[in-house]
């Protein structure tokens, strides 16, 4: 299933300044959902296996967020980025 492009911002607290990043959802299926993360630095590209949880009915296992394009990011801020974006999809 395709979506048009979703864009939204996200800010994520990382060593005690508030990061202010935009969003745009690239793609989700069954199993995969991907986003392309842009900040001042540049833009990466993560994925996460989210609705293949909530498919199954585990709303409360945490994905596995992973980076696959961009300048290499610490797994922590990796980690708040997954995080945040999980936060809005399920307030919206």
């Amino acid at each position: 299933m395709q979506l048009q492009p979703m864009t939204f911002h996200i800010t994520i607290e990382y060593h005690k300044r508030a990061i202010r990043l935009s969003v745009e959802q690239l793609s989700i299926d069954d199993r995969m959902e991907r986003y392309s993360v842009r900040g001042s630095n540049g833009t990466i590209m993560i994925e996460s296996n989210r609705p293949l949880f909530r498919a199954r009915g585990l709303k409360h296992r945490p994905p596995t967020w992973r980076q696959i394009d961009g300048k290499p990011l610490g797994d922590h801020a990796l980690q708040l980025i997954g995080a945040a974006i999980q936060q809005y999809m399920e307030k919206k």
